[in-house]
């Protein structure tokens, strides 16, 4: 949480950066897009225990087969919907602590992005105002370093927390897809089916949003180092090159996540642990698994 409020002040100072008109109009859609993946997000981690609890319970189950000492669903109808009920509760509050924590990485990352591209812009505007003299032109040339500084502190402070969330993620997505499948292929009817769909796209987007956001990212990177060796800086004043020179290498380096230190995140990397589903199904088809568990 200290990071997370440490972070809500630095994107404020990036924020005070924006002042036109153009600027804060770029904001006001970062927060719309921010909002929309906040509802995608929640409308598939609402919609999914509904339709488990609701298909569970007209199948004669509860959704999450918790242990319940108290209600026995076995008994009556009354029973089965008292325990479905409360095994629904359960397992939505643990449903939407995880929307918590797939849903922040992503909407960091689209903020990420459109302070990255507002920096691009004012890189390109450099010296290209005539009205400016050469020491405002350098005074707003340092407010882009500054402001880039601001970015790499941003991302300082949640790398720590992303890395450990998407390495736990991606180790799992591929066993987690697999079994899916296998369930869905081999022993799910229509409803069950359906409910199991839904899984599958909540698996999905924990991990796929924001390796895509990552490559962005990284594009976004290119762009500002190419603005930067772009702009206006010929004819300009010693002391103007030299910071130019200084902001260039600087920004040279990409902002990349490292999942637990090991692997990069980015959308290689999740393919890549994505395949292991279809190990799964192989392996379970080759060794005759779904007779065994039916014959059981």
């Amino acid at each position: 949480m200290w990071r997370f409020q440490r972070a809500k002040e630095l994107l404020d100072n990036l924020d005070e950066g924006c002042v036109t008109y153009e600027h804060r109009v770029e904001i006001h859609r970062c927060v719309v897009r921010c909002n929309f993946v906040f509802m995608l997000y929640l409308t598939a981690y609402t919609v999914y225990p509904i339709m488990n609890f609701l298909i569970s319970a007209l199948s004669g189950k509860t959704s999450w087969v918790s242990y319940n000492p108290f209600v026995d669903y076995r008994e009556s109808k009354k029973s089965l919907w008292i325990a479905a009920t409360y095994d629904y509760i359960v397992g939505s509050s643990a449903v939407y602590t995880e929307l918590i924590a797939d849903v922040y990485p992503v909407i960091f990352g689209l903020i990420l992005r459109t302070h990255i591209e507002l920096l691009t812009r004012r890189v390109q505007k450099l010296r290209t105002d005539p009205a400016q003299t050469e020491r405002q032109s350098y005074e707003e040339l340092v407010n882009c370093i500054k402001d880039h500084k601001l970015v790499l502190q941003c991302c300082e402070l949640f790398r720590p927390v992303i890395s450990r969330t998407l390495f736990a993620q991606l180790l799992v997505i591929g066993l987690s897809l697999g079994l899916s499948l296998v369930h869905l292929l081999f022993f799910s009817s229509l409803l069950t089916g359906l409910t199991i769909v839904l899984y599958i796209f909540v698996l999905l987007i924990q991990t796929f949003p924001f390796c895509y956001v990552c490559e962005l990212i990284n594009d976004d990177c290119y762009k500002l180092n190419l603005a930067i060796f772009y702009s206006e800086w010929i004819g300009a004043s010693r002391r103007y090159k030299s910071t130019v020179f200084f902001f260039l290498q600087t920004a040279q380096k990409p902002i990349t996540f490292i999942a637990g230190g090991m692997f990069p995140i980015n959308m290689k990397t999740n393919i890549t642990f994505a395949k292991f589903a279809f190990s799964v199904v192989a392996v379970v088809k080759q060794m005759n698994l779904v007779e065994k568990f039916k014959l059981n």
